[in-house]
Protein backbone atom coordinates (compact mmCIF):
# COMPACT_ATOMS: atom_id res chain seq x y z
CA UNK A 1 0.00 0.00 0.00
CA UNK A 2 1.46 3.45 -1.01
CA UNK A 3 0.01 6.66 0.85
CA UNK A 4 -3.52 8.06 1.21
CA UNK A 5 -5.48 10.44 -0.49
CA UNK A 6 -8.88 10.80 -1.78
CA UNK A 7 -10.85 12.79 -4.95
CA UNK A 8 -14.26 11.66 -3.67
CA UNK A 9 -15.27 8.99 -6.39
CA UNK A 10 -16.77 6.13 -4.51
CA UNK A 11 -15.19 3.12 -7.37
CA UNK A 12 -11.68 1.88 -6.98
CA UNK A 13 -9.86 1.82 -10.07
CA UNK A 14 -7.42 -0.01 -11.39
CA UNK A 15 -4.86 1.71 -13.65
CA UNK A 16 -2.97 -0.69 -16.10
CA UNK A 17 -0.39 -0.88 -19.06
CA UNK A 18 -2.54 0.40 -21.51
CA UNK A 19 -0.14 -0.89 -24.23
CA UNK A 20 0.19 -4.45 -22.71
CA UNK A 21 -2.23 -7.34 -24.33
CA UNK A 22 -2.23 -9.28 -20.76
CA UNK A 23 -3.89 -5.86 -19.10
CA UNK A 24 -6.54 -5.41 -21.24
CA UNK A 25 -7.31 -9.02 -21.49
CA UNK A 26 -7.33 -8.64 -17.38
CA UNK A 27 -9.54 -5.47 -17.78
CA UNK A 28 -12.08 -6.89 -19.39
CA UNK A 29 -11.89 -10.62 -17.12
CA UNK A 30 -12.71 -7.96 -14.39
CA UNK A 31 -15.69 -5.72 -15.91
CA UNK A 32 -17.47 -9.13 -16.94
CA UNK A 33 -17.17 -10.29 -13.18
CA UNK A 34 -17.94 -6.99 -11.87
CA UNK A 35 -21.36 -7.09 -11.62
CA UNK A 36 -22.09 -4.13 -9.27
CA UNK A 37 -19.90 -1.84 -10.97
CA UNK A 38 -17.64 -1.36 -8.57
CA UNK A 39 -14.65 -0.76 -9.96
CA UNK A 40 -13.32 1.89 -12.90
CA UNK A 41 -10.32 1.28 -15.08
CA UNK A 42 -7.50 3.60 -16.75
CA UNK A 43 -4.18 2.95 -18.52
CA UNK A 44 -1.40 4.09 -16.43
CA UNK A 45 -0.41 6.47 -19.43
CA UNK A 46 -3.24 8.46 -19.17
CA UNK A 47 -5.18 11.72 -17.75
CA UNK A 48 -6.96 9.92 -15.10
CA UNK A 49 -3.52 8.32 -13.71
CA UNK A 50 -1.69 12.07 -14.31
CA UNK A 51 -4.46 13.82 -11.79
CA UNK A 52 -4.71 10.74 -9.09
CA UNK A 53 -1.27 9.00 -9.06
CA UNK A 54 2.37 10.23 -8.51
CA UNK A 55 4.39 10.57 -11.39
CA UNK A 56 6.65 7.62 -10.24
CA UNK A 57 3.83 4.94 -10.21
CA UNK A 58 2.67 5.91 -13.14
CA UNK A 59 6.06 4.91 -14.52
CA UNK A 60 5.62 1.55 -13.58
CA UNK A 61 3.98 1.04 -17.03
CA UNK A 62 7.49 0.04 -18.10
CA UNK A 63 7.63 -2.53 -15.37
CA UNK A 64 4.35 -4.08 -16.32
CA UNK A 65 2.86 -3.26 -13.39
CA UNK A 66 -0.90 -2.52 -12.32
CA UNK A 67 -2.10 0.15 -9.20
CA UNK A 68 -5.19 -0.42 -7.49
CA UNK A 69 -6.32 3.03 -6.04
CA UNK A 70 -9.64 2.56 -3.37
CA UNK A 71 -11.99 4.87 -3.27
CA UNK A 72 -10.15 6.31 -0.55
CA UNK A 73 -7.10 7.24 -1.74
CA UNK A 74 -4.84 4.15 -1.06
CA UNK A 75 -2.80 2.63 -3.45
CA UNK A 76 -2.35 -0.79 -4.20
CA UNK A 77 0.48 -2.62 -6.64
CA UNK A 78 1.60 -5.38 -8.05
CA UNK A 79 0.37 -8.46 -6.09
CA UNK A 80 -1.75 -6.30 -4.04
CA UNK A 81 -3.36 -4.74 -6.73
CA UNK A 82 -4.64 -7.81 -8.15
CA UNK A 83 -6.18 -9.00 -4.93
CA UNK A 84 -7.50 -6.31 -4.35
CA UNK A 85 -9.35 -5.74 -7.57
CA UNK A 86 -10.66 -9.46 -7.48
CA UNK A 87 -11.52 -8.67 -3.99
CA UNK A 88 -14.08 -6.09 -5.15
CA UNK A 89 -15.59 -9.04 -7.44
CA UNK A 90 -18.81 -11.71 -6.28
CA UNK A 91 -17.60 -14.72 -5.18
CA UNK A 92 -15.57 -16.83 -5.71
CA UNK A 93 -13.16 -14.15 -7.15
CA UNK A 94 -13.46 -12.31 -3.63
CA UNK A 95 -12.43 -15.01 -1.70
CA UNK A 96 -9.27 -15.97 -4.21
CA UNK A 97 -8.58 -12.05 -3.62
CA UNK A 98 -8.64 -12.11 0.44
CA UNK A 99 -6.47 -14.74 0.31
CA UNK A 100 -4.07 -13.81 -2.22
CA UNK A 101 -4.26 -10.60 -0.22
CA UNK A 102 -3.22 -12.16 2.74
CA UNK A 103 0.24 -11.05 4.24
CA UNK A 104 1.93 -13.95 5.07
CA UNK A 105 1.18 -14.66 0.79
CA UNK A 106 2.33 -11.00 -0.04
CA UNK A 107 5.74 -12.15 -1.01
CA UNK A 108 4.79 -15.47 -3.14
CA UNK A 109 1.98 -13.54 -4.85
CA UNK A 110 4.28 -10.17 -5.53
CA UNK A 111 7.51 -12.53 -6.99
CA UNK A 112 4.66 -14.93 -9.56
CA UNK A 113 2.89 -11.39 -10.60
CA UNK A 114 6.59 -10.10 -11.47
CA UNK A 115 7.55 -13.27 -13.30
CA UNK A 116 4.61 -13.15 -15.25
CA UNK A 117 5.07 -9.17 -15.95
CA UNK A 118 8.64 -9.89 -17.17
CA UNK A 119 7.28 -12.39 -19.98
CA UNK A 120 4.00 -10.67 -20.88
CA UNK A 121 4.92 -9.64 -24.26
CA UNK A 122 6.24 -13.23 -25.27
CA UNK A 123 3.42 -14.85 -23.78
CA UNK A 124 0.36 -13.01 -25.03
CA UNK A 125 -0.93 -11.30 -28.18
CA UNK A 126 -0.41 -7.69 -29.10
CA UNK A 127 -2.52 -4.94 -27.53
CA UNK A 128 -4.17 -4.68 -30.68
CA UNK A 129 -5.66 -8.20 -31.13
CA UNK A 130 -6.98 -8.04 -27.75
CA UNK A 131 -8.44 -4.53 -27.06
CA UNK A 132 -10.51 -3.64 -24.32
CA UNK A 133 -14.38 -4.22 -24.94
CA UNK A 134 -16.41 -1.36 -25.98
CA UNK A 135 -19.12 -2.42 -22.86
CA UNK A 136 -17.02 -0.69 -20.51
CA UNK A 137 -18.42 2.67 -21.84
CA UNK A 138 -17.98 4.81 -18.64
CA UNK A 139 -16.25 2.29 -16.77
CA UNK A 140 -12.96 3.36 -18.94
CA UNK A 141 -11.41 6.40 -17.71
CA UNK A 142 -8.92 8.54 -19.80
Amino acid sequence: MVGPGTDGSPHAIVFHDGTCGLCRRSITFLAARDRGGRLRFAPLQGETARTLLPAALRELSDAGSVVLREPDGRLHLRGAAVAGALSALPWPWRGLGRVTGLRPLAPVVDALYRAVAARRTRWFAPPDACAISPELGERSLP
